[in-house]
């Protein structure tokens, strides 16, 4: 009886005062990994796999119908006998103008909610459920669609400009790549340091796959009706939410677990002053919570900081599909049917090598006994070496086989996000994951939003120079690739041994 009495007094020193801005009791309130059962791995991944499959399909299609018909309702304002439903058929340039402003603008605002809100999302995943902000992220997009659905299907009550204020709603739960982000966090809370880069591997290889099966999927309904798949994209989102709200608790438990005594910090008939003292303190501690976030990432460690930045800069590539397109018809005078042809070729190898080679490739090196921060690192070099000599490759081309070349080689410039997140984890040693996440997901929003006006700058500029030039984009991604990876290169493993090599029990 006196060991329990002395047990219960040490586990009540040890419980954090409510007020307590102290970033290590985030780490009392995720559930260790050799609490989950075999049975809880398999449906936790299950789970997962089904919301990124059918989150994935439900915004490919959403995304290519909506903007079929916004771009139809668009031209039939100012060409009222029009049934233009993609660019460029639309036989008004005042048209296709404001349907560019709509469309930019748009995206731009998306990229800014995301850079907005990740901070604080991020904090909060730390400190609370991530699998019930998983579910308001996904509802804030569900609410976005069905704003933008209403705007679209009564064209002469609402302006089409209104689906900016649709794209707003996604500040409910952050948007697609928070929603990204805390879905990533969740896998890994229970994936070990050994395993968890190729467990983010396979997300990434579902969701290529789930985009790629899309587009037909898209097609057979657009040829009917491109209203079809709206719905269809809508209902698809909708299944989502039911797998993300099923999903098996990684740290919901522990969130509730030694915060009983938060509940008593405000009485049910509370005196307003006091209630607002408390909402003033924990608004004074969320601003200095920020204020250690930049600490954290460029002072405290500063190789976060420098996989952050590298990550901004690789995302670059994210462009280079478009670029390519543009870079076929302009420079080689490819039709437009055979330039997407570049597309599905890559897409196949890109699933390919992030669903086999690069797992495959991280279990050798497992089984070399290289530890877990070195095995990412070496993963990481690979996959930056490939994609800068891809866009070389792409910027010198004159034919099909270089094309084909470079196209193979940028195949894996999607598997670089997934290995700074792993190595954030390590880095870090497991603390802040989901701030870290979320952060990643702000630096591919800056990317985004800067990017292709960027790349589209330097197109221009190319043709400008004379056809010699039309691959400036390419060179200039591919220095800027270089940087990202020399933001890594000189990232030795044994500086995170520490970390790489603890392997917690039941982990994946």
């Amino acid at each position: 009886m006196a060991s329990a009495a002395s047990t219960d007094e040490r586990q009540q020193l040890l419980i954090p005062r409510p007020n307590d801005d102290d970033d290590s009791q985030d780490e009392c309130r995720q559930l260790p990994q050799d609490s989950f059962a075999k049975s809880d791995h398999v449906s936790l991944f299950v789970m997962l796999a089904f919301a990124v499959i059918t989150k994935t399909i439900g915004s490919s299609l959403y995304a290519a119908a909506v903007y079929s018909v916004e771009y139809n309702i668009n031209c039939g304002h100012y060409l009222p006998n029009s049934t233009a439903s993609s660019p460029m058929q639309c036989r008004s340039d005042d048209a296709n103008a404001e349907f560019f402003t709509i469309e930019t603008w748009k995206n731009h605002l998306g990229m800014l909610v995301g850079l907005l809100t990740a901070v604080p999302y991020g904090l909060a995943a730390d400190r609370f459920s991530r699998r019930n902000l998983l579910a308001l992220s996904i509802g804030g997009i569900l609410i976005s669609m069905a704003g933008e659905i209403i705007v679209c299907l009564f064209p002469n009550v609402f302006p089409l400009r209104l689906v900016w204020l649709a794209v707003l709603f996604t500040l409910i739960g952050g948007g697609p790549l928070i929603f990204s982000a805390l879905l990533f966090a969740i896998a890994s809370d229970v994936s070990s340091d050994a395993r968890r880069v190729i467990v983010f591997f396979l997300i990434e290889a579902l969701t290529i796959m789930a985009a790629f099966l899309s587009q037909p999927l898209y097609k057979a309904m657009a040829n009917r009706n491109p209203w079809l798949a709206v719905y269809m994209g809508l209902a698809m989102t909708c299944i989502s939410t039911i797998f993300v709200l099923f999903l098996p608790a990684t740290r919901d438990v522990a969130s509730l677990t030694g915060l009983d005594s938060q509940n008593e910090s405000v009485p049910r008939n509370a005196d307003p002053v006091c209630v607002f003292t408390k909402l003033y303190r924990q608004g004074r501690n969320a601003a200095k919570r920020m204020v250690s976030v930049g600490r954290l990432v460029t002072r405290e460690n500063k190789r976060l900081g420098l996989l952050l930045l590298g990550a901004f800069l690789f995302y670059m590539s994210h462009y280079s599909p478009v670029l390519t397109v543009f870079y076929l018809i302009r420079r080689l005078n490819w039709t437009l049917s055979d330039a997407n042809l570049v597309s599905v070729v890559k897409s196949w190898t890109k699933m390919a090598v992030v669903a086999v080679v690069l797992p495959t490739t991280s279990l050798i090196l497992n089984r070399l006994r290289y530890n877990p921060a070195a095995k990412d690192l070496w993963l990481a070099r690979g996959i930056i070496l490939a994609v800068v000599a891809g866009l070389v490759f792409m910027g010198f081309s004159n034919g099909r086989a270089m094309i084909i070349m470079g196209t193979v080689l940028l195949s894996p410039d999607s598997a670089f996000i997934p290995v700074a997140r792993s190595l954030l984890v390590l880095f870090n040693g497991g603390q802040h994951t989901g701030l870290l996440f979320t952060l990643i997901a702000a630096m591919q929003s800056l990317s985004l939003l800067v990017g292709l006006p960027f790349l589209l700058w330097l197109f221009k500029v190319g043709s400008y120079w004379g056809s010699v030039w039309y691959g400036l984009p390419f060179f200039v991604l591919a220095i800027l690739t270089a940087l990202a990876g020399g933001s890594v290169a000189n990232f030795r493993g044994r500086h995170a041994e520490a970390e790489g090599e603890r392997e917690e029990p039941g982990g994946v």
